[in-house]
C-alpha cells in the first residue's frame, strides 16, 4: 500500500495546525502509518516510502519520491515551507510566521507542546505569549489533561513573575499561587486557597509600605481571623491580631510586642481565662531567716530590707503580706513582677484567690468558713478568735479543714 501526497498534508496540516511536531535527530521530522515511516522531511528534502512487511522503524520501506530544493505544502489556512536559505523549515498560520528550523540548529516557534504516551494528551506546554497579556508561559498537566502548574514570566499587566498550583482536577483557579511583584505593590505574596477556591492563607513581605512580614488566616467563609506583622506601622514592633471570624471589623485580640513606640509590650483582649492556676501572685525576694522559705508560708512585710518580705514570725501579726503560692500542686494562675527592679524576686506570693496554707490548731479546730491569721509558728496560720486583736492580720478565709499534712486551702482576701 503506498501514502498518497494528500495523505502527507493531511499530517503536516494536523501536525501544524495543532503545533505538535515530532523532532528526531539531525531535525528529521518522520510520518508514520501502520506504524511505517511514510515519510522523512531531513534538510532540504522529502522523502515518499513505500508500504512495506519490514517492522524497522528507523529503514522503513523503499524511497518512491524524493522532492529537493524549495517545497511549499498548503491547506486552506496554513504553510509549510521547506528550503530556501539556510535550509530552513518554517510554518505559517493565516500568514503569519509561528514556528521554524534552520540547518545551524536554530528553532523559533510560538508554541511546543510535549506529550505522554497518549498523542491527543498534552503533557507540557510551552508558550512565548498566552492572550494579550501573559508572557513566557510554560505549563504542566497530568494523564488526564487538566492543568497542575503554570508558571508565567509576566503575569498580567504586573510584568512580575507568578507560578500557580491547581488541583488537577480541571479547575482553573488556583489552590497555591506565588506572585514574585503582586499587582505592583513592590510586594512578594504566597496564597493557599481551600477546596471552594477561597483563601486560607496569605504570606505577604509587606503591605501598604508600612507593614512588613504579613501573614494572614482566613476561615472558610473568607474572613480573616489571623494577622502577623513582622513589622507594624513606623514603630518597627511586632503585632498580631484575632478576629471574631463573623465580624470582619471587630478584632477579639491584639498583640503589641512595643506598643505605641512606649518599648513596653501589651495584649487587649475581651476575656482573658487562665487554666494554669488560681491565684495572683507577685514576685519578692524573701529575706533569709532560721527557716528555708516554701510553698504555703506565711510572709509578712520585712521592716529592714525595702520592697522584701520574710517569714511570718508572730500571732496576729499586721504586717502579713500574703502567702508562698504552689503548695500541694496548686499553681499560680497570674504571676506580675518587674524585671531588674525591687518589684522582683523568687518567689510567687498570692495576693489574692485560692492556694493552700500551712496552718495549726493554736485557736482550735478550723472548719470552713474560719477567718485565717498568723500564729505564733514561723509562717503558719491559725484560726481568728478576736477580730479586734485580728484586726488587719487577717489572710483571708479557710475552704477546707486542716489535713494530715497541715495544709489548709485558704481563699486569700488581705483584711
Amino acid at each position: 500500500m503506498t501514502l498518497k501526497t494528500n495523505n502527507i498534508l493531511q499530517s503536516l496540516k494536523h501536525v501544524f495546525m495543532k503545533t505538535k511536531l515530532t523532532l528526531l535527530i539531525s531535525f528529521l521530522f518522520s510520518f508514520y502509518l501502520n506504524g511505517q515511516i511514510a515519510s522523512k522531511i531531513m534538510n532540504n528534502s522529502v522523502k515518499i516510502y513505500e508500504d512495506t512487511v519490514s517492522t524497522d522503524p528507523v529503514l522503513g520501506g523503499k524511497v518512491k519520491h524524493v522532492y529537493t530544493g524549495n517545497i511549499n505544502l498548503t491547506s486552506d489556512f496554513s504553510n509549510i515551507n521547506l528550503g530556501g536559505i539556510g535550509g530552513i523549515l518554517s510554518f505559517d498560520f493565516l500568514n503569519e510566521r509561528m514556528a521554524e528550523i534552520t540547518s545551524d540548529g536554530n528553532i523559533k516557534s510560538k508554541s511546543l507542546a510535549i506529550y505522554g504516551t497518549d498523542i491527543d494528551q498534552e503533557r507540557l506546554l510551552l508558550r512565548g505569549k498566552e492572550g494579550d497579556i501573559n508572557q513566557g508561559v510554560i505549563e504542566f498537566r497530568n494523564q488526564q489533561g487538566h492543568r497542575t502548574i503554570k508558571i508565567d514570566g509576566q503575569a498580567e499587566t504586573y510584568q512580575h513573575g507568578r507560578i500557580s498550583f491547581y488541583d488537577g482536577e480541571g479547575s482553573r483557579s488556583p489552590l497555591i499561587r506565588l506572585n514574585a511583584n503582586y499587582q505592583s505593590s513592590g510586594f512578594s505574596r504566597f496564597t493557599l486557597a481551600n477546596e471552594a477556591k477561597k483563601p486560607q492563607v496569605i504570606i505577604k513581605s509587606g503591605e501598604a509600605s508600612i507593614d512588613q512580614g504579613v501573614i494572614e488566616v482566613y476561615n472558610s467563609s473568607g474572613n480573616r481571623t489571623i494577622k502577623i506583622d513582622g513589622q507594624a506601622g513606623y514603630k518597627s514592633h511586632a503585632h498580631i491580631s484575632l478576629w471574631d471570624g463573623i465580624n470582619k471589623s471587630k478584632k477579639t485580640i491584639e498583640i503589641n510586642s512595643n506598643w505605641n513606640g512606649s518599648g513596653n509590650s501589651r495584649i487587649q483582649t475581651d476575656v482573658l481565662e487562665i487554666t494554669g492556676g488560681s491565684d495572683l501572685s507577685e514576685k519578692f525576694s524573701v529575706t533569709e531567716g532560721p527557716l528555708v522559705p516554701k510553698p504555703g508560708m506565711l510572709v509578712s512585710i520585712d521592716p529592714k530590707n525595702e520592697g522584701k518580705l520574710m517569714i511570718t514570725e508572730s500571732k496576729n501579726d499586721r504586717k502579713i503580706a500574703g502567702i508562698i503560692s504552689g503548695a500541694k500542686g496548686i499553681n499560680t494562675g497570674l504571676l506580675m513582677s518587674q524585671k531588674e527592679s525591687i518589684a522582683d524576686g523568687d518567689y510567687p506570693v498570692a495576693l489574692t484567690g485560692r492556694t493552700y496554707v500551712l496552718a495549726n490548731m493554736e485557736n482550735g479546730d478550723i472548719v470552713p468558713g474560719d477567718f485565717m491569721t498568723s500564729s505564733s509558728t514561723l509562717g503558719q496560720a491559725m484560726k481568728v478568735l478576736s477580730f479586734e486583736k485580728s484586726q488587719g492580720s487577717i489572710i483571708g478565709k479557710a475552704m477546707s479543714k486542716i489535713d494530715n499534712q497541715g495544709y489548709v486551702l485558704v481563699l486569700v482576701n488581705l483584711n
